[in-house]
């Protein structure tokens, strides 16, 4: 993935250690940085949504809630310990 990468493009890909494809439903910036809302394919709303950092290709965090928790993940540094790559 490159830092380019556009909303609608962003369709069934499979992520390191999550079950099932993922898509994005949803963009925000925040200090600089383009990320992502990830969905379940499968799953939907029924699971955890992934931050996905755009230019880093890597999912920084899971939320049940929305782009609202991403100033916490972002100012406390709070991501996954193991930031999963995300694969085409």
């Amino acid at each position: 993935m490159s830092s380019d990468t556009q909303l609608q493009d962003f369709k069934n890909k499979k992520i390191e250690g999550y079950a099932n494809t993922w898509s994005a439903f949803a963009e925000e910036q925040y200090s600089g940085k383009r990320y992502f809302l990830l969905e379940n394919d499968e799953y939907g709303d029924e699971t955890s949504y992934l931050f996905y950092d755009v230019a880093s290709n890597t999912v920084i965090g899971e939320t049940l809630i929305g782009f609202s928790e991403l100033p916490y993940f972002i100012d406390k540094c709070i991501y996954i310990t193991h930031a999963p790559l995300v694969f085409k």
